[in-house]
């Protein structure tokens, strides 16, 4: 049914009382939300400004505005706006709407018939608000179809100065502002009287050359004084001189007839299979109306995933002009460019929708009519797209799957396309194809079966396509994928000498461009340990001799990659022996049996690079085997011996405590040790350390050594050794030392007494001034064969320095009052004796350095002391 609305400047309606422009009638079914929401926005009319400044009066002159918009709710507005000079009141223009409101159903059988919607008769311009503001509900609305310009399009487009082609650009510019936000202005060189005529002509056979589900979307105004856009409406014919080229307006189509400017239209709609299809049958109603079937079909098919765009019905198109020629039994060539491309990719999909079975049949028979046309031009030197020839195995593979017809079809078509394709030299297709073909496992191992039994094809396919999968290739990775795309075929393949010469070339490449030779040797094993073949023990050998050529020993990074190291073979060289040598000690402890030691010296090497970081108790016996030597000894049974100090001198740097802990486990074990020279080479470790560093772990040695049963002699004897030389001496000779002391020192006194008699009363006492540096000189070695540290012995020298300058400046002191003191004497005293006029040796010196003779005993024997003790 359809619904109306009137809408006007009148006294009250029915939104409001008041004087203005409101709905005065209106059906009664029409709600007044949805004239509020929709039909409001609509009514409006400004008058042209031509008219406007002439003053204008007649009506007549004035364009209507046809509006028709489609709403979301699925209603489709028919509206028109026309210019009233006089309004209720007689002093002011206004205008007058009237719209019809119809449902989707009626929609859709409206817009298939588009003199329906621009042939109106019926449009009111004029209402009496005394007849009530109810209008009937109509079930039609009165048209008239058969307008000169509706019959003579080609009478239509001539008067307004456009040819078929810039029609179809503005078509093709039309299916864009229907699926994006893109307006389409067209300003038409026809009076502006006549505008609403042209712009409804020209519609009407837009909607006719259209798909319905476009036209169905369409909002059109067929007059507007402003380029402004509206909301739902695509299509705005404008009035002359309106148009202004700048801002927004230059990036919307523009067909502007007056300035002949044409902006932004698509300069290649002749290749558009749609147009073509368009124009062969929008004039025939059967089959106009089987196309646009189609088209709905698929589009409901695909639901949301479906748009209305050119490029779709350029698919459907295609299909479609095939459906109708093979309906009439005529034959159609699919021609190059839009209408094949992306075709037959498309068509597939369509198979995939939810579809009724006969339309799929039908489009089946399209699509594989279609693939023969492809097959025959393929057949006669075309070079078909490779989206072409993967849609032509996918059809063959889901039309009648498993069938051996089509197996054989898809076989040939792809050898026919590489003969193509190498007459003409595009090795790029080439591997195109065959990648293609990779995907289908029997089809490539057929494809390859194929070429390998034609020498020339072998030659100059085959080989060039596998020569060409490989190169550049130097990484381990891309190395092993790329043989893997060719493992379906490798019963082929592994039995020609040329491709396992160039795998074994770009193998070694990669083996020779790894830094990690371990990590790369474990990846290469692990790989063809899945495979089987003579090729995968080949490249396994060749890895295994690489990795041994090349490695360095000791830059494998840890213990633990050393030890996972296998070999799949057995090989005559060094590194191998060492590697196996290494993991069997590491494995089992009979190794270091002296009936099946073998001792290498890699391996020896390789163990102190291992351990010079940080060594655990449970790598012991490793340390032994690292440190074993030949044995000199003339008659002992044992060929290697343990050099015990090297051991001790490795470990001592990495931990004290881990050495000690050595020497504890191997004390009464004593494997490949000397039983009677182990205790005096532990002790002789420790006193070179002493007297390199002036010290050694006492406290830690005896925490470690001194608790342990079988190590608590040793450590008794160490300590022994390690006391200074003093007080060993005193403890093995104390008691000679005591008696002889006695006696020296009985000597010593006499002699003493004697010199401090000389020296005290015929020798001037010495001025000590002897240095640092001497007594050190004349001390150093004495001292530190008592077995006294660097440091003490400087602390004594520094001590017996400081007692020195004390000493002289006493000295120095006492001198200067006995000297006061011999003068005084010299003035008061009497003359002296003859016998003290004898002359002495110390009478050769000064007054002033004659002792003061006058000092008691007890000083005199202090100073005597004080000289000799320095």
């Amino acid at each position: 049914m359809i619904e109306q609305q009137y809408y006007t400047r009148e006294r009250g309606g029915l939104f409001s009382k008041t004087d203005g422009y409101d709905t005065i009638a209106k059906s009664p079914k029409l709600k007044l939300e949805f004239i509020k929401k929709y039909l409001h926005p609509l009514c409006s009319y400004d008058s042209p400004s031509e008219l406007q400044k002439s003053g204008e009066e007649d009506e007549t002159k004035y364009p209507p505005n046809l509006v028709i918009m489609p709403v979301a709710s699925g209603e489709l507005i028919i509206g028109q706006a026309v210019y009233k000079s006089k309004d209720f009141t007689g002093l002011r223009s206004t205008f007058f709407m009237h719209n019809y409101v119809l449902s989707a159903n009626e929609k859709h059988r409206y817009v298939k018939e588009p003199e329906k919607l621009f042939g109106i008769t019926q449009f009111q311009t004029a209402y009496d608000i005394g007849l009530g503001s109810e209008l009937p509900t109509l079930a039609a609305i009165p048209y008239e179809g058969n307008s000169v310009l509706f019959k003579d399009r080609a009478r239509l487009l001539s008067e307004l100065k456009m040819d078929e082609i810039l029609f179809e650009k503005l078509l093709a510019a039309i299916f864009t502002a229907a699926s994006s936000k893109k307006k389409v202005f067209i300003v038409l060189d026809v009076p502006i009287s006549e505008l609403g005529t042209y712009a409804k002509a020209l519609l009407y056979h837009v909607y006719l050359s259209l798909p319905w589900s476009v036209t169905e979307e369409l909002g059109v105004s067929t007059y507007s004084r402003s380029s402004e856009a509206k909301k739902n409406i695509h299509i705005t014919f404008l009035e002359k001189d309106v148009l202004r080229y700048d801002g927004k307006v230059t990036k919307e189509f523009v067909l502007d007839f007056v300035s002949q400017k044409f902006l932004n239209l698509d300069e290649t709609t002749h290749l558009d299979p749609y147009f073509k299809v368009a124009a062969m049958f929008r004039s025939i109603k059967p089959l106009w109306e089987k196309f646009n079937s189609y088209g709905e079909q698929l589009l409901n098919a695909m639901k949301d995933k479906g748009e209305k765009t050119l490029s779709f019905y350029n698919r459907t198109a295609t299909l479609f002009v095939i459906y109708a020629y093979l309906s009439n039994h005529k034959p159609y060539v699919l021609e190059e460019g839009r209408e094949r491309q992306g075709f037959l990719t498309e068509a597939l999909s369509y198979l995939n929708l939810p579809i009724g079975d006969e339309f799929k049949r039908e489009l089946i028979e399209v699509i594989g009519y279609a693939i023969s046309s492809l097959e025959a031009s393929l057949r006669g030197g075309v070079l078909l797209s490779q989206e072409e020839i993967v849609a032509m195995l996918k059809f063959k593979l889901k039309v009648n799957q498993g069938s051996k017809t089509n197996f054989e079809d898809m076989l040939r078509i792809l050898l026919e396309a590489i003969e193509v394709a190498r007459r003409e030299n595009n090795g790029a297709y080439i591997k195109e194809i065959f990648a293609k073909a990779s995907k289908e496992t029997a089809l490539y191992q057929s494809l390859f079966g194929k070429l390998y039994s034609r020498e020339e094809l072998k030659e100059q396919v085959a080989y060039t396509y596998i020569k060409e999968a490989f190169e550049g290739i130097n990484n381990l990775d891309a190395f092993i994928t790329q043989v893997k795309q060719f493992e379906p075929i490798e019963s082929i393949l592994f039995t020609d000498v040329y491709y396992s010469n160039l795998v074994k070339t770009r193998f070694m490449d990669c083996l020779r461009a790894a830094s990690n030779k371990v990590k790369l040797l474990e990846k290469v094993q692990q790989w063809c340990e899945k495979h089987q073949g003579r090729l995968y023990e080949e490249l396994v050998v060749l890895a295994e001799e690489h990795f041994l050529k090349h490695i360095r020993l000791e830059a494998i990074e840890s213990e633990v990659a050393l030890c996972h190291i296998t070999f799949k073979h057995i090989y005559d060289d060094e590194n191998y022996e060492a590697i196996k040598d290494y993991q069997k000690l590491k494995t089992s402890l009979e190794a270091m049996s002296p009936k099946h030691i073998k001792v290498n010296k890699a391996v020896q090497k390789q163990i102190q690079h291992f351990y010079k970081q940080t060594v655990k108790k449970e790598d012991f016996y490793m340390l032994v085997y690292a440190f074993l030597e030949p044995n000199k000894e003339a008659y002992s049974e044992e060929m290697w011996r343990l050099n015990l100090t090297k051991v001790l001198e490795y470990l001592y740097p990495i931990s004290p405590a881990i050495m000690l802990d050595f020497i504890i486990w191997s004390k009464g074990q004593e494997i490949y040790m000397n039983k009677t020279s182990f205790d005096t080479t532990v002790i002789r470790f420790f006193t070179k350390l002493k007297e390199k560093e002036g010290k050694w772990p006492k406290e830690l040695a005896k925490q470690k050594l001194e608790g342990q049963l079988k190590t608590k002699t040793l450590y008794a004897k160490l300590n022994k050794a390690m006391q200074p030389a003093i007080i060993k001496l005193l403890s093995q000779y104390g008691k000679t030392i005591a008696i002889t002391g006695m006696i020296l020192i009985g000597c010593a006194g006499v002699g003493i007494g004697g010199y401090f008699a000389y020296n005290y009363y015929l020798a001037p006492p010495p001025i000590i001034d002897t240095t640092a540096a001497e007594l050190e000189q004349s001390i150093k070695l004495p001292v530190n064969e008592l077995g006294l540290p660097e440091d003490q012995v400087k602390a004594q020298l520094k001590l017996l320095e400081e007692n020195n300058k004390k000493q002289n400046e006493t000295d120095e002191t006492n001198k200067d009052k006995q000297g006061e003191v011999d003068v005084k004497e010299e003035k008061t005293q009497p003359s002296v004796n003859d016998k003290e006029q004898v002359k002495t040796p110390a009478e050769t010196k000064t007054k002033s350095e004659t002792p003061d003779t006058s000092q008691n005993d007890n000083k005199k024997q202090e100073n005597t002391s004080s000289h000799t003790g320095n």
